[in-house]
């Protein structure tokens, strides 16, 4: 995946990732690059608003699928970062379960609705609380993920995705990451957009 050609995208798709007469969320034109951080990386969550512009024809993908491509392209593409993952944060909660978080169902609607620099609770309490559970100052949070185009067979797999400092608040990067355009039928585009996902956050140094 060309650099360039990520940042065109995660600025085209992330203009039109909101509701019409929403303010526009904000991006920049690259990723923070994680690599020696610890980071938190959180399922897809439910219930979300579509990825991009309604007028395209949108196609759901199957619960878990991008989750478990995640869990096993980031350690594979990204190894340079201590990621974790969906299930040892679940571990986390449930040997405290005191913290009371829906790790699938985080307050992540802002997103959808407006810009956001900073998060507050009760999203921000959650990441808060979770940081020091498992001494991660990083969240990435997948807000949404969806096939996005003509037909299923053709259409790019595209995911809405928040990176925070779980210890501020602060949103450090909102944009859409996507499969590349060759990864045809909705398998090969969720596995191509997790080894994107990966390579968006911590890229290969020659």
């Amino acid at each position: 995946m060309k650099r360039n050609l990520i940042a065109i995208a995660i600025v085209a798709l992330a203009a039109c990732a909101r509701p019409q007469g929403a303010p526009p969320v904000p991006a920049a034109n690259t990723a923070p690059i994680l690599i020696g951080e610890t980071v938190m990386v959180f399922p897809v969550q439910r219930g979300m608003v579509p990825v991009a512009d309604t007028s395209a024809r949108h196609f759901t993908i199957e619960q878990g699928k991008l989750d478990a491509e995640l869990a096993y392209w980031l350690p594979q593409l990204g190894n340079n970062v201590k990621w974790v993952l969906p299930e040892q944060i679940q571990r986390a909660i449930t040997r405290s379960p005191t913290l009371e978080i829906d790790i699938q169902n985080l307050a992540v609607g802002a997103f959808g609705r407006a810009q956001v620099k900073r998060i507050g609770d009760p999203l921000f309490g959650d990441l808060r609380k979770l940081s020091a559970v498992l001494n991660a100052r990083i969240a990435v949070i997948p807000v949404a993920a969806e096939q996005i185009g003509t037909t299923q067979e053709t259409a790019r797999v595209q995911v809405a995705t928040a990176v925070i400092n779980a210890l501020s608040g602060n949103v450090l990067w909102f944009g859409v990451i996507e499969s590349e355009a060759e990864a045809q039928g909705q398998e090969a585009g969720v596995a191509s957009a997790a080894q994107a996902f990966a390579r968006t956050f911590a890229p290969r140094r020659n």
